[in-house]
């Protein structure tokens, strides 16, 4: 039999408006104004305001920029903000393989990903054009 978990371990419904969604973010976040959530966001205030009371989504659709960038800032579920906004949300593509990376990238201790970003880094770099000048352990360079 299926028992539904615990409610205190399932997710929240999403918000089905900015104004719910901007209240939810500063509850989980601890802002205690739309003021001080524009200080962490690149959306200005006075949108946030707008957003908040619904006035903004009378008069015309927020901007997919605003939204993107509140996304961002707050490295919140794009997604969510774009449904709030009541607009439509094209999820991107998820790479097989990004998600493999992913999974592995979780298992490795905080040693171990300091080391295999320095290898990725080192792998890209690898792949750039030598900056001017013999390399390292060629003629003339004494090395």
């Amino acid at each position: 039999m299926n028992t539904p978990p615990p409610m205190d371990l399932q997710a929240p419904p999403e918000p089905k408006t900015l104004g719910e969604l901007l209240d939810r973010v500063m509850d989980t976040r601890g802002y205690h104004s739309l003021a001080e959530l524009a200080r962490h966001t690149s959306v200005p205030d006075k949108t946030l305001y707008a957003w908040r009371s619904g006035t903004r989504n009378r008069k015309r659709a927020p901007r997919r920029s605003q939204l993107h960038a509140f996304a961002e800032d707050l490295n919140w579920p794009e997604g969510m903000v774009f449904r709030a906004a009541g607009l439509t949300y094209d999820e991107p593509a998820v790479d097989p393989e990004a998600l493999e990376i992913s999974h592995l990238w979780r298992q490795l201790s905080p040693a171990e990903k300091r080391m295999t970003e320095r290898l990725m880094r080192d792998l890209i770099e690898g792949r750039r054009p030598p900056a001017a000048g013999p390399a390292k352990g060629e003629p003339g360079t004494g090395r």
